[in-house]
């Protein structure tokens, strides 16, 4: 018997044929007839329902976890596993780590997890001396606080108070008399200068910054012999030495220039005698010195009848080695 196959349709040559192109309603037609019913044919109140349970079964699964999670926390919150054993304290230089500790809070029978480490932050940079705060946990039992402190470029006595000034300008709370690091003291300035320095305010705390600079070190170390510096918004700068009767007032700028001719200035007075008999010496102006003397009594020195010993100041020219008196 013989099997007829099928017949095989030759290939197409050339360029296939293109497919047919549905008009827009045929489309629409072909599509509304392929889309299923909304809803599978329930009725309202069936979807409804179904959507209450899934809403009830995930509020129950939130609430599960939330219980799972607190109660996890609680329990770990009141573990003797977490109790803090050791503080650490960093970058403390004028306080302690007691002074620390105990303006934090933190002892042998916290919890580190149960820590409110906001609040400990708030608390630590209270402090006087202290700029901002950080606390750290680490796990399983070590708190760590690093404290960055003000760092004292100057110190101020505003309106009866001492401040410490950094180098942003930023004043602190005041410092207490027995917490006063030995340093020379400036003032003229008032509290309002300190809260909110204005133009002037920052001209004369920046000179005053470059003179401590320019002066030699032993002068301006802890326990030197720089006393104070005033700041006056007529007369710029003044100095006051522990071992120098006389104010040396230096005015607002070239204070190289200046201080070099104060050291020809004390020289020539030790020479003549006297330096203890001085009570200002002015280098503000650019081009003289003036001094001014304590008036002396005439039966202490009778032959001595100078305007310095009536009290007249004493005038250098261009060279302050040569005196002229007035």
């Amino acid at each position: 018997m013989i099997r007829l196959g099928r017949r095989k349709r030759p290939p197409l040559r050339g360029k296939p044929r293109p497919a047919r192109v549905l008009d827009p309603r045929q489309q629409r037609q072909k599509v509304a007839r392929r889309r299923p019913a909304v809803g599978g044919g329930r009725p309202w109140w069936s979807r409804l329902a179904w959507g209450v349970m899934r809403l009830s079964l995930v509020a129950f699964l939130f609430s599960l976890v939330t219980a799972a999670l607190l109660g996890g926390y609680t329990a770990l919150a009141t573990s003797q596993r977490f109790t803090v054993k050791r503080a650490e304290v960093a970058g403390t230089r004028q306080l302690s780590r007691l002074e620390i500790l105990r303006a934090a809070g933190v002892g042998s029978h916290s919890n580190l997890l149960a820590l409110p480490v906001g609040r400990i932050q708030a608390r630590v940079q209270a402090l006087p001396w202290v700029r901002h705060a950080r606390v750290n946990r680490r796990l399983p039992d070590t708190v760590r606080i690093e404290v960055r402190e003000f760092d004292p470029q100057l110190l101020v006595l505003a309106d009866g108070a001492f401040y410490v000034v950094d180098c942003d300008h930023l004043a602190h709370a005041p410092i207490a008399q027995a917490e006063l690091p030995d340093r020379p003291v400036v003032s003229g300035l008032s509290k309002a200068d300190l809260a909110a320095p204005g133009p002037e305010a920052r001209r004369l705390i920046a000179a005053a910054r470059r003179v401590l600079e320019l002066l030699p070190a032993p002068d301006t170390a802890p326990g030197g012999r720089l006393s104070e510096l005033h700041l006056d918004r007529v007369w710029g700068i003044s100095l006051v030495y522990r071992d120098l009767r006389p104010t040396l007032r230096l005015g607002f700028t070239d204070f190289t220039a200046r201080l070099e001719r104060l050291k020809a200035v004390l020289s020539d007075l030790r020479r003549r005698g006297e330096l203890e008999q001085a009570l200002l010496i002015d280098l503000s102006y650019p081009r003289r010195v003036v001094v001014r003397l304590e008036p002396k009594a005439p039966h202490h020195h009778p032959a001595a009848k100078t305007a310095a010993n009536r009290g007249g100041p004493l005038h250098a020219a261009d060279n302050p080695r040569a005196w002229e008196r007035a």
